[in-house]
This record gives structure tokens, C-alpha cells and sequence, in this order.
């Protein structure tokens, strides 16, 4: 079994990847992460479960949003002639 130490140190990387690449599809992400964690950096899960999971929660749903966006239809052609 994995030692606790190891899988944190695996959490905070793969929350730190994360991060970037949210920012990088979406510059306002950055900020709202930065808020989610106080101007932190990202937050121990072992220490800190509270601000690791609102940091994880603003993550993902920062994800959801850009998911949302590229899926949404966007009506095509002519609009319609107003009667």
C-alpha cells in the first residue's frame, strides 16, 4: 500500500497540472482558483482537507465551465425574419 506521503505528494501534483491547464484555456480561472485557496499555493490534503477540496471543487467546476461552452449549440445560418 502506498504511503500516505506519496499519495499526497501525487494529489498535489496532479491539482497543480490542473491548474495550469484551466489557466491556460481560461485566464479568469487563475483568479478564482487564487480566491477558492486565499492567494495560496496548493494546500496539503493531509494538513489542510478543507481548502484542498474547495481548491479541487473551483478546479473542476472552472472545468465544467469550459466543457459547457465548447458543447453548447450554437445556432447556425440565416436568423429567422421577424414577421
Amino acid at each position: 500500500m502506498a504511503s500516505q506521503a506519496a499519495i499526497a505528494e501525487r494529489h498535489g501534483l496532479a491539482l497543480a497540472e490542473l491548474g495550469e491547464i484551466l489557466e491556460r484555456r481560461d485566464p479568469e480561472v487563475g483568479e478564482r482558483v487564487r480566491k477558492a485557496n486565499h492567494d495560496g499555493g496548493i494546500p496539503s490534503p493531509t494538513r489542510r482537507p478543507l481548502e484542498t477540496a474547495a481548491y479541487h471543487a473551483e478546479c473542476m467546476a472552472s472545468l465544467a465551465r469550459i466543457v459547457d461552452a465548447q458543447l453548447t449549440t450554437r445556432p447556425r445560418g440565416r436568423p429567422r425574419k421577424a414577421s
